[in-house]
């Protein structure tokens, strides 16, 4: 994976998208906005807005570090005074630091929270896109496969110009993450 792993950023936006629907929000619903956020930011702006490997599992793309955080917090094996999970709802207790994230940042993850539908199937339906269906077909008889930053970038639309600015940082390995990059 090209982009660097931030637990801060992935924590806050944790907080944040449950925080602006009231409180709580359940895995899969909160997993589909963060998606539509990464395409959306990475077609637009060239790097996710939570860089974390993607994965396509069977309803739709997860974050895996922050499907790990989470479920460690699920199951008791830590703890964070602001998370709380209850079977698979995230109910939160403090604020996001808003200081992780750039303006383009928020606009894709509030643009998600705005249009990624309330409804299970409708959701689980649009988040199959193509980035995703590559992934699923190549994961064999595994749970899950890793999906392409450089595909999903495509699925949310980006255009030539963009789909070689990201080839070119991931073959480089050369991605630069500050909130100032191209925003």
């Amino acid at each position: 994976m090209p982009f660097n792993y931030n637990f801060d950023k992935s924590r806050a936006a944790i907080l944040y998208i449950a925080k602006t629907l009231g409180g709580s929000i359940d895995y899969h619903y909160f997993f589909k906005i963060l998606y539509y956020a990464n395409k959306k930011h990475l077609a637009n702006y060239g790097r996710p807005v939570v860089a974390d490997k993607i994965l396509a599992m069977e309803y739709g793309p997860v974050t895996s570090n922050i499907l790990n955080y989470l479920n460690e917090l699920r199951h008791g094996n830590i703890s964070d005074p602001n998370i709380i999970i209850d079977n698979t709802n995230i109910k939160i207790n403090g604020k996001p630091d808003l200081d992780e994230f750039s303006k383009t940042d928020l606009e894709c993850i509030n643009d998600g929270i705005k249009n990624v539908s309330r409804n299970f199937n409708k959701r689980t339906q649009d988040s199959h896109d193509t980035a995703y269906k590559k992934a699923w077909e190549k994961r064999g008889d595994k749970k899950c496969s890793e999906m392409n930053f450089i595909e999903i970038a495509e699925a949310g639309g980006a255009d030539k110009e963009m789909l070689d600015y990201i080839k070119e940082c991931n073959e480089s390995g050369d991605f630069i993450l500050s909130d100032t990059h191209m925003d």
